[in-house]
């Protein structure tokens, strides 16, 4: 073997011993962008979700002849089909089946995020959606 070849296979382990050591220093920073980036997607489906049940319950709640069971009976389907729990439901105005047409009514929506997904690292403080609609024939 010729003092060349050495020099050459010296050459090339050294540079494979830098880019492992390139790989073990990045490694923990994409693994961290990764999982920031996967629990920003969970927190934006959630609150999305929360504004599909408000949105959900509040097209019931505009149709005449429509009750408080109905529009619960509705957000709570729309959230268990996206997988959140603990569902907490509020229609103002309290007595809107006897509202005149014409009246808005409000749902808002209310779940803990930390019941939806887990391992959440971000705030866990409970999340709301409201939606407003005006009564109709």
């Amino acid at each position: 073997m010729t003092q060349l070849t050495r020099t050459r296979r010296i050459g090339m382990a050294s540079r494979r011993g830098v880019a492992v050591t390139e790989f073990v220093i990045c490694l923990p920073v994409l693994l961290l962008v990764l999982l920031g980036t996967i629990e920003i997607c969970n927190l934006i489906f959630f609150r999305q979700s929360l504004e599909t049940a408000a949105h959900e319950g509040a097209r019931v709640a505009i149709i005449p002849g429509a009750n408080t069971y109905d529009v619960e009976k509705q957000v709570e389907e729309i959230a268990l089909i996206r997988n959140i729990r603990n569902v907490t439901v509020k229609i103002e105005p309290p007595k809107f089946d006897i509202a005149p047409l014409g009246t808005f009514i409000t749902i808002t929506v209310t779940a803990p995020r930390n019941s939806s997904f887990t391992g959440s690292v971000l705030s866990l403080e409970p999340d709301s959606a409201s939606v407003s609609m005006m009564k109709e024939y």
